[in-house]
């Protein structure tokens, strides 16, 4: 019999896709068997806060991309934490920048088991 791994954290990355709400089945699935941490990941795009520093003031963007975060965050605690049932460790994580170069540094940071 094959021995797996024990993952004890979990990288989850989501575009909010069909697809990523499959990916969540997995990566819930190997947090609780290996009684890991999952981490909930989402990266904004930059050229949204690019675009809105044209049109704001820096202290109005700020505020603003502070409220964009907070929307995701929401957004996560409808869509995907009512997902994770009781008993699993969990993290809600937020980036804006380049999807690629932001999942790779954090996973490195937080010596991420399996993404």
């Amino acid at each position: 019999m094959m021995e797996y791994p024990k993952y004890e954290k979990v990288l989850f990355c989501t575009d909010y896709s069909e697809n990523s709400d499959y990916a969540l089945e997995f990566a819930f699935g190997i947090a609780k068997r290996d009684e890991g941490l999952l981490y909930i990941y989402m990266c904004y795009m930059r050229i949204l806060y690019r675009h809105l520093q044209r049109v704001f003031t820096q202290r109005g963007l700020r505020k603003d991309t502070k409220s964009i975060e907070e929307n995701l965050v929401n957004k996560y605690k409808e869509h995907y934490v009512k997902k994770v049932k009781n008993g699993i460790r969990f993290e809600i994580v937020t980036k804006s920048g380049r999807k690629d170069d932001k999942i790779i540094k954090f996973a490195k940071r937080e010596k991420a088991d399996i993404i």
